[in-house]
C-alpha cells in the first residue's frame, strides 16, 4: 500500500533500463520533464518556483556530470508520461502524475 515518487537524474537509457529492472517493470513508472535545455539554463519555471543553480554552475566550472552540458543526455523514448515542466505548474505536473496513477488503477 506504499507508493514512492523518486526524481532522479537519469540521463542515459541504460540506466533507465537498469533502474526499470530493479524495481520491476510492472511497478516502474517513467515520467519524463520535458523542459528544453534553455528554459533549464534560464531557470524558468510556469509558476515562480525558485530556478535551481545547476546549469549555472556547470558553466562556471563549479559542478560537473550536468546533463546537456557536460555529460550526454538521450531523453526517453518511452516514458509513460511526458511532462513539459517549463511551462506546467509543481500542482499540474503533480495532478497528472496522480491522473496517470488513477488511469492505471494503482490508486482510486
Amino acid at each position: 500500500g506504499l507508493i514512492a515518487i523518486c526524481a532522479f537524474v537519469a540521463p542515459q537509457t541504460d540506466v533507465r533500463s537498469r533502474c526499470r529492472d530493479a524495481i520491476g517493470a510492472a511497478r516502474f513508472i517513467t515520467v519524463h520533464l520535458a523542459a528544453p535545455l534553455a528554459a533549464c539554463r534560464a531557470g524558468r519555471t510556469a509558476d515562480g518556483r525558485p530556478p535551481s543553480a545547476v546549469y549555472a554552475d556547470a558553466e562556471a566550472g563549479r559542478t560537473t556530470h550536468v546533463p546537456g552540458i557536460d555529460c550526454v543526455y538521450e531523453p526517453p523514448i518511452d516514458a509513460d508520461l511526458v511532462l513539459q515542466s517549463h511551462e506546467l505548474s509543481a500542482a499540474e505536473c503533480a495532478a497528472k502524475i496522480v491522473a496517470l496513477l488513477r488511469e492505471r488503477g494503482i490508486i482510486g
